[in-house]
Parts: C-alpha cells; sequence; structure tokens
C-alpha cells in the first residue's frame, strides 16, 4: 500500500483546481476529508503533495515521516513476494 491508498481509505478526497482557481491560490491542488467536506486546503504544488501534506496534519511531522517509511518498505516486500511467487 502506498500513502495515497491510504489516505483515500481514509476519507481524503484530492481534486485538481481549473486554471483559474490555480492562478488565484498559487497551486494546482487541495484536499478535504469526508469527515470536514466543507473545509479544503489548497494551494499544493502536486497530488503527492495533498498526501504528504493530510499526513502531517492527522499524525504529526514525526509520525507522517514514520508512516511515508513505513508504507514505501511495505511495497518493497510487496513486490519482492510478487517476484519470488512468479520464480516459482
Amino acid at each position: 500500500m502506498v500513502l495515497k491508498n491510504f489516505a483515500k481509505s481514509a476519507g481524503v478526497v484530492v481534486k485538481q483546481l481549473d486554471a483559474k482557481e490555480a492562478k488565484q491560490w498559487g497551486g494546482a491542488w487541495s484536499y478535504s476529508t469526508e469527515d470536514s467536506p466543507n473545509c479544503r486546503v489548497m494551494v499544493l504544488k502536486t497530488e503527492e503533495a495533498c498526501y504528504t501534506s493530510w499526513a502531517k496534519s492527522a499524525f504529526g511531522e514525526k509520525a507522517a515521516k514514520a508512516l511515508i517509511r513505513l508504507l514505501r518498505k511495505n511495497k518493497q516486500l510487496e513486490a519482492q513476494i510478487k517476484e519470488m511467487r512468479e520464480r516459482s
């Protein structure tokens, strides 16, 4: 699982802004959560930045970094397991 999948399962909704909104807010992406759909975080440059920003907001800086490392490690292990199964 990657951060994007984890965030989506937690109710994060990411939206790409139209050109007018992007120019007005200075970023092309925003996110909200299903728990607070009327509260939208704006001014993010990339879709990935939305998920990272959400994780930092939800868990704090250190915990978000640990979560991201854990998810990356999990993804690597899943790839290794898949490779081993394909060899068998």
